[in-house]
């Protein structure tokens, strides 16, 4: 494609892309004036996703907790076939960067919260597990009965889907 007929540029919002002064933007609008600079929603909103969720403690807590879950289970193969058993989809981490992976994380906690907390109890209760394993079993079951994760479990579960049918809206079709 010859550079000329280009319409519009569109970047993630990282600044060295479209600075006003010395970013690609810049560079290529002063050979094309006509390839206009487009803001990219869809990184915009992951971005205000990501931040949203760094903005207090219990926000912090609450990500802080999903994380811990799936490190829990990870860390060690027998507790991850025994959740594997109790529920029928991966826990998955959550992310620093992509908002898409905090959805993916928190979705299974909130359809299987039951199932998950009943290993978590299992493990809690089972005297061959080590005690390292009893009492971290112990406390996340404990975190995840909290008011505040529930509520934010629930609260959570909505707004990233709302998010997630957004940003597919955002997206041109191929």
């Amino acid at each position: 494609m010859d550079f000329q007929d280009c319409r519009s540029q569109c970047y993630d919002n990282a600044a060295v892309m479209a600075g006003h002064k010395n970013g690609v933007n810049e560079k290529l609008t002063e050979i094309n004036r006509r390839a206009l600079f487009v803001n990219c929603d869809n990184h915009s909103l992951n971005l205000v996703g990501v931040h949203v969720a760094k903005q207090n403690v219990t926000m912090v807590t609450f990500f802080g907790t999903i994380e811990s879950l799936y490190a829990f289970f990870s860390r060690s193969t027998s507790r991850w076939e025994k959740l594997k058993e109790a529920i029928p989809v991966v826990i998955k981490s959550k992310s620093e960067t992509r908002w898409s992976a905090n959805v993916e994380a928190i979705k299974p906690v909130n359809n299987y919260l039951e199932k998950i907390l009943g290993v978590l109890e299992e493990m809690t209760e089972d005297k061959n597990q080590t005690s390292e394993t009893r009492s971290d079993a112990q406390q996340l079951f404990n975190r995840m009965l909290k008011y505040d994760f529930l509520i934010l479990l629930g609260f959570w579960n909505k707004v990233s889907s709302a998010l997630t049918a957004f940003r597919r809206g955002c997206k041109i079709p191929r």
